[in-house]
């Protein structure tokens, strides 16, 4: 019985984790989507959409950010 709480305990934290991943993911979805239209961060790479975060939030001009993220999408 200890090892089945045990295992469901660590069941629920990861779950916890992922939504807490996932709302982020959504807020930084949502951050791009008011400079570029269109990019759809899950299907980039992890590096990608790091990249794209850290511009994000980087306090650079809205221009610079958008030409930042069509340069890391496009290539």
């Amino acid at each position: 019985m200890r090892p089945l709480l045990i295992a469901a305990a660590a069941t629920l934290s990861l779950a916890g984790a992922a939504l807490a991943a996932t709302d982020a993911t959504a807020g930084l979805q949502a951050a791009v989507d008011g400079y570029v239209r269109g990019v759809d961060l899950g299907t980039l790479s992890d590096a990608q959409v790091n990249a794209i975060k850290t511009a994000v939030y980087s306090g650079d001009s809205p221009a610079e950010i958008r030409a930042f993220i069509r340069s890391v999408v496009n290539g």
